[in-house]
């Protein structure tokens, strides 16, 4: 069980890896696709919050929203730097094109300044200049047209040259912009997430003592595995309770290419039991339901890791995190901030009662 769970985190390295090396057309079209399905997630959760019949589900669904600008101007910084990535490509094939057209014309610059260095008195004295020459004029005369032709075409990648220049200038001022809006985003969410832990001070006690005991769980349990299972029996016997949403709907928790599907193999032989996905490291992940989170934290190699009760038995376990954003007991929308990506990809699985499900059929 240990082998597969590890598979699969590695997995998400060589998708990591993969999405590097996607074509920047390819990376542009998704990201371009993913900002705007992030601006939809957005204004869905902003009607939501005027539905929400009370302050707490309020405050939920506008974190949400939140979370979802935040991956929106992430989304926009991937697209800029796919198309600075695509105009780079672009000026080093012209710049090869340039070089190929500047290269006859180059030579024979070169020759004829040789023939105007040389004195009109050798070419006299020369026994046979004279006939080269006259060979040499009737070749000019000859090359004259072609040699206009290539002048001509010069100019043009000349141009194209100073026009790609300024496009790579506003790319570049564009991704400037775009970074600066992600990091403004960020710090709006951080700011609304302090406002957040402030007004939830009065539970903290009670935060405290579940994330304690979380926390010597996850130093007792054996494995991941095992971890989960404690963290699902104490919910059985009613120690953490969470009310059952029927028909919950599903979403993966960060933007990017997905490698491993449910089911899928991995390079171990096993089978995928959730889904890898290559995300940009320090994208925001999200919760892929709602429900309340029964650990968050480091967990041995694995790093930082989510589990989040969905109640009814259905319980998220997101792993690859470089940081925790929610904590034990928070409760989470739909879409809710859970931390940031590390460098190795993000894995998410749904399990129901303990087994590993297919959540393809509840995305949308």
């Amino acid at each position: 069980m240990m082998k597969a769970l590890i598979a699969l985190f590695l997995a998400g390295a060589a998708t990591a890896l993969a999405a590097q090396a996607l074509d920047p057309r390819e990376r542009l079209a998704n990201a371009r696709a993913e900002t705007v399905a992030a601006r939809q997630r957005a204004l869905f959760y902003q009607a939501q919050v005027r539905l929400a019949s009370d302050e707490a589900e309020r405050a939920r669904r506008a974190q949400a929203a939140a979370a979802a600008q935040v991956q929106a101007a992430e989304a926009e910084v991937a697209a800029a730097e796919a198309q600075l990535s695509l105009l780079r490509s672009r000026q080093q094939e012209q710049a090869r094109r340039l070089a190929e057209r500047q290269r006859p014309i180059v030579e024979l610059v070169a020759a004829l300044q040789t023939m105007a260095r040389r004195p009109a008195a050798a070419t006299i004295v020369q026994p046979g200049s004279i006939d080269d020459a006259v060979r040499l004029r009737a070749v000019l005369a000859t090359m004259a047209p072609a040699v206009a032709s290539r002048t001509s075409a010069l100019r043009a990648e000349i141009a194209e040259a100073r026009r790609l220049r300024g496009e790579n200038e506003r790319a570049l001022a564009a991704l400037r912009q775009r970074r600066s809006e992600a990091a403004g985003e960020a710090q709006r969410l951080a700011a609304f997430e302090q406002r957040q832990r402030q007004r939830l001070a009065s539970l903290s006690a009670t935060a405290t003592a579940e994330g304690e005991r979380a926390a010597q769980l996850a130093v007792s349990s054996r494995s991941l595995e095992s971890f989960v299972r404690q963290l699902d029996r104490n919910r059985r016997r009613g120690r953490v309770s969470v009310e059952a949403r029927p028909g919950i709907t599903y979403r993966l928790p960060v933007a990017g290419p997905v490698l491993a599907g449910f089911g899928e193999p991995l390079p171990s032989g096993a089978r995928s039991r959730g889904a890898t996905i290559a995300a940009r490291p320090g994208s925001l992940v999200v919760a892929p339901a709602p429900g309340r989170i029964a650990f968050a934290g480091l967990y041995r190699n694995y790093g930082a890791i989510a589990i989040i009760d969905h109640g009814g038995g259905q319980v998220s376990l997101v792993t690859g995190l470089a940081s925790n954003i929610a904590r034990i007991g928070d409760v989470v929308a739909g879409g809710g901030p859970l931390g940031r990506a590390g460098p190795s990809g993000i894995t998410v699985e749904l399990r129901q009662d303990g087994r590993p499900v297919d959540f393809t059929p509840l995305v949308g």
